[in-house]
């Protein structure tokens, strides 16, 4: 875990917060729900992060938590895991949520290079989320060309994925059966490639503006 919070550049301590989802409370929509419980019960709202630790990753997700008026820290932002408590790290600096998404922050957890091709997959796809327009709490809409390219990535992640839970590295032939090492097939150049095709995706995103 010191790996993401060097990353994160950040000194403090991440805490067990409790999670008491209200019923209101709709997942990934941490912001709204304590802007909501706030105008309920009054409190304020805490800006951080919400960490994760798996077999590969070490990753940190924007969060935030509700303060109670006594000092009281609770996540009230259901869980796709039904968790009973979450591992927060208060935010060090002067952020605050604007409506924007903002990407994660992932370090390799394994001492296996091609989970780093993966983070860069998922770095991209961050960029990508980033091209969307709010237009309200629970609906974003996406360029058509932006669109394409996130369910590509999303595809090719699961292969990706399915490869590293068999024990795959970038040594091996490549997880797509041509008999090809990986180097010179899905893993040739990856991060060059892939950010080429995210600086075609914003040249055409601004090109029909």
């Amino acid at each position: 875990m010191q790996k993401l919070l060097d990353k994160l550049h950040n000194s403090n301590i991440p805490i067990k917060i409790l999670m008491r989802p209200e019923s209101y409370s709709i997942e990934n929509s941490c912001f709204y729900n304590v802007k909501d419980k706030i105008e309920a019960d009054g409190g304020e709202i805490i800006y951080g992060w919400k960490l994760h630790e798996t077999e590969f990753l070490l990753e940190a997700e924007r969060h935030a938590i509700w303060k109670s008026d006594v000092g009281e820290l609770i996540d009230i932002t259901p869980d796709k895991n039904h968790r009973n408590y979450i591992l927060f790290l208060e935010e060090n600096k002067n952020w605050k949520y604007n409506g924007e998404y903002t990407g994660n922050v992932r370090v390799n957890n394994t001492s296996n290079p091609f989970v780093d091709h993966l983070i860069i997959i998922d770095e991209i796809r961050d960029e990508l989320t980033k091209t969307g327009s709010r237009k309200s709490r629970m609906i974003v809409e996406f360029p058509e060309v932006s669109l394409k390219l996130m369910q590509f990535l999303e595809n090719d992640r699961n292969q990706r994925y399915k490869a590293l839970k068999k024990g795959f590295s970038i040594h091996d032939n490549c997880f797509c059966g041509n008999n090809k090492s990986y180097l010179k097939c899905h893993g040739w150049q990856l991060e060059s490639v892939l950010n080429n095709a995210l600086q075609q995706v914003k040249t055409k995103i601004k090109a029909s503006c």
